[in-house]
């Protein structure tokens, strides 16, 4: 049991410093995708493209990665292989301009790192389900996102400054994407080093799995919602930096900057939040993190210089320190253990899909909203307040139908979370939060000594209940020997009366034999 108990402790250990070299290579990499693509002269649709395209082979791959751990049960060695294959692939997109400068081939890199990633994502969901014990998820992942985006800020912020030092042409997101391949591999190293407990569903069967999770109401009502969410997200998203270095004529250290805003953020808030789900549920903190996320393009929509997207940003990375964590372990704990690795492809491939559609679209309206108005808006602003509203629906509809599945667990109302958080900030409504559950286990604390009293009244009555029957049990062994006593006596007397008579008898008849 002890052995056990240090396996759980070493695969969370290396499972944090495996998260956090794997957020150093995206925010070298994915992070500066666009501006790399931009500087190979893509356009909106094309940027688009370049985030739909590899969302297509990203998603199509879920299930055959959900099946394979089913068939095989092997999640280590799958996520191993084929995320440090993945990561191989930046090593040509690295030298691209140098050797074959063509956005094709560019999105067909990019899509091909993608689809081998596919296979991580079911596999390590369900291989970090069983590391990490249930009551501990919030907490432990909220440490572990900060770890991560610390490192993902350090490397954001060292990206910038390199791509300043070398502003024109590619040679500084050359080196950006060699150094994010070798945090890749750092990353598989540590991966190796985290223990996989066994794995119990080999004998299940997938497509059963399937069915299982579509007839699931919770689970059905979370993935609709939650694609309403993901497409709000990726409408405008991958425009965002489109905009900074084009219509703000930002320069590349703004990347950093305006990202390192929300990294900070998310940092300071992640410890709180985690704590608040693990409290009072990922229900009132996944909803206050996706109505929160809104703003953000609400944000982008208004702003004209980049100095503004920094208060932009430090609202975002709160709201996604909410949203993330919330979503994630709401989708496990609606999911079977013995099934999870198709409950979690399913949650990808949903997310896949929303990022297939809706890049595409937000690119073509782009293009159409040039010279047009909404609301005010033209172009990606435009873009923006669309993303804002299907945010916003989004949250408000998980507001509506979303239930909490922990039913033991302590719960606030999320008006009443989110009326705190607003009127007194985050830290305000944290603090509000742990009053709460202080007071909770306060009375908790008096029910118990209460119960504890009742327990003790028991005790002792049960122990003069029982003395009283030992009393009676003597009395009656004793009434019941003087009983036996009696009848003894009385049998003695009886025989000794009839011997006695027999006697008298046999001595007359003796008598009268001799006269």
């Amino acid at each position: 049991m002890l052995e056990q108990k240090i396996d759980v402790q070493k695969g969370m250990k290396y499972s944090t410093y495996d998260g956090m070299f794997a957020s150093s290579m995206d925010a070298f990499t994915s992070a500066f995708i666009s501006a790399f693509a931009l500087a190979l002269g893509a356009g909106n649709l094309a940027i688009g493209l370049l985030a739909a395209v590899p969302q297509v082979l990203w998603t199509a791959n879920q299930f055959t990665a959900a099946w394979a751990v089913e068939k095989t049960g092997q999640r280590k060695k799958i996520v191993i292989l084929t995320a440090t294959v993945s990561r191989l692939v930046w090593l040509p997109i690295a030298f691209l301009p140098f050797i074959f400068p063509d956005l094709n081939v560019l999105i067909l890199l990019v899509s091909l790192s993608a689809m081998l990633g596919a296979f991580t994502g079911p596999a390590w969901a369900s291989w970090m389900a069983d590391i990490v014990p249930d009551n501990m998820r919030g907490e432990y992942f909220s440490k572990r996102n900060r770890a991560t985006a610390f490192a993902g800020l350090v490397a954001t912020m060292l990206a910038g400054i390199i791509l300043g030092i070398f502003p024109e042409g590619t040679a500084g997101f050359a080196i950006i994407f060699v150094m994010g391949l070798a945090c890749g591999i750092l990353s598989s190293m540590f991966l190796t080093k985290i223990p996989e407990p066994p794995y119990s569903a080999l004998k299940t069967k997938f497509i059963e799995n399937v069915g299982e999770s579509f007839r699931n109401r919770r689970f059905r009502k979370f993935m609709i919602i939650y694609f309403i969410f993901r497409f709000g997200v990726m409408f405008g998203a991958p425009f965002m930096v489109v905009d900074l270095i084009s219509n703000m004529h930002a320069a590349y250290i703004w990347i950093s900057i305006t990202a390192a805003a929300s990294t900070v953020a998310g940092i300071m808030a992640r410890g709180s939040v985690g704590k608040a789900s693990d409290l009072f549920g990922h229900r009132p903190v996944l909803i206050i993190g996706c109505i929160g996320t809104s703003l953000t393009p609400l944000g982008w929509a208004l702003a004209t210089a980049p100095e503004q997207i920094i208060l932009v940003n430090i609202i975002n990375g709160i709201a996604w320190a909410a949203a993330d964590l919330a979503l994630f372990n709401y989708m496990l704990e609606t999911s079977p253990r013995e099934s999870r690795p198709t409950y979690a492809a399913l949650f990808w491939v949903v997310m896949g899909a929303a990022a297939i559609i809706a890049p595409i679209a937000g690119g073509l309206y782009a293009d159409y909203m040039g010279g047009r108005e909404l609301l005010g808006f033209e172009g990606l602003k435009a873009v923006f307040i669309v993303s804002f509203a299907l945010r916003l629906a989004a949250g408000l509809l998980f507001w509506k139908f979303l239930e909490e599945v922990v039913e033991k667990r302590e719960k606030a109302r999320t008006a009443e979370v989110a009326q705190e958080m607003f009127r007194t900030g985050l830290h305000g409504g944290i603090n509000q939060m742990l009053y709460i559950r202080s007071s909770a286990r306060k009375t908790a604390r008096k029910v118990e000594s209460v119960v504890e009293n009742i327990e003790g009244e028991l005790k002792e009555a049960a122990m003069a209940v029982e003395e009283k029957l030992g009393d009676i049990e003597r009395e009656r062994r004793i009434a019941g020997g003087m009983i036996v006593s009696g009848a003894e006596k009385i049998e003695k007397d009886f025989v000794e009366s009839v011997e006695k008579k027999r006697r008298k008898k046999t001595s007359a008849e003796g008598k009268d034999g001799k006269e």
